[in-house]
């Protein structure tokens, strides 16, 4: 399949994520309503972009919205995480194993998308999680994941989520 027949969904919770990436995506929309789809290319490599909304269910409908637009070849998320890990820094790019969504502890494990190899967990959640006892629980998952690399983890206890994610850095 060459680049020109290639199409990416980009996502991004809020306006200020996506807009560093309308210039180099030649990103436009085609009306005004704000839920319109943005579309754009990167060569020949076709674009299709939308504004989420903040959170798992709004996230969860503009994907189906731009999954509806046509086929889509991979479906990233673009923006800012919180609480993502001391090892990693603004901008930096993030390629997860893995990303579980806590809330039903549905696992997924991101396609690969160009020389970046994957590392770690990234878990989705609504909700800010700022308990002491949770966030020791989840950096010890994440340190078991990384003591495993190769095993599989632990797959008899989640499920396939329903989406990609992947971080962009803020300068490209």
């Amino acid at each position: 399949m060459s680049a020109g027949n290639r199409r990416v969904a980009v996502l991004a919770p809020m306006r200020q994520e996506l807009r560093p990436l309308l210039r180099p995506l030649a990103l436009r929309r085609a009306h005004s309503d704000p839920n319109a789809l943005f579309s754009g290319a990167l060569g020949e490599l076709q674009i299709v972009a939308a504004i989420t909304g903040i959170g798992m269910r709004a996230g969860a409908r503009a994907a189906e919205r731009v999954l509806d637009s046509g086929r889509v070849d991979h479906l990233v998320v673009v923006g800012i995480a919180g609480g993502i890990g001391s090892g990693v820094a603004i901008g930096d790019l993030v390629v997860p194993e893995r990303v579980i969504d806590l809330a039903s502890g549905a696992e997924h494990r991101p396609a690969r998308i160009g020389g970046v190899t994957p590392r770690g967990t990234l878990v989705t959640s609504d909700r800010l999680i700022v308990d002491a006892e949770e966030i020791a629980g989840l950096a010890a998952c994440q340190r078991r994941d990384r003591d495993r690399q190769g095993d599989g983890g632990d797959r008899g206890r989640v499920r396939a989520a329903r989406l990609r994610v992947v971080g962009v850095p803020r300068d490209q």
